[in-house]
């Protein structure tokens, strides 16, 4: 799937490749819809697969989610190492850490709505 979530066509795709994309449309379709909104027939079909296909890297939605969990985490503390390389964006890096926090415990996961 591109960027503008258009059903991806083109060149096969790598081992590799097939379960990063299946990742990534899973990933924005969870984020835009929610995790209970998102069958992997949809997955399947906007990352122009087969569900079979999707079902040979991830045997149940379950699995398909914690990938996804994974996937951002890793990113996440990619960019904290990174912020943390400089000692002036700590304070900043846990402030905004602590603010994302605070949204979702406290106003029902709105996270995904906040700027940092």
């Amino acid at each position: 799937m591109t960027k503008a979530g258009r059903v991806r066509r083109g060149r096969p795709l790598r081992f590799r490749d097939t379960k990063a994309l299946i990742t990534e449309v899973a990933s924005d379709h969870f984020y835009r819809r929610g995790i209970r909104a998102i069958g992997m027939e949809e997955i399947a079909t906007t990352a122009g697969l087969a569900k079979p296909a999707v079902d040979c890297f991830f045997h149940s939605k379950e699995d398909l989610v914690e990938e996804c969990v994974a996937a951002d985490a890793e990113r996440l503390l990619s960019a904290a190492d990174h912020l943390l390389s400089d000692i002036q964006n700590r304070s900043r890096l846990v402030r905004a850490v602590g603010r994302l926090f605070a949204l979702e415990m406290f106003e029902g996961g709105k996270a995904a709505d906040y700027s940092f």
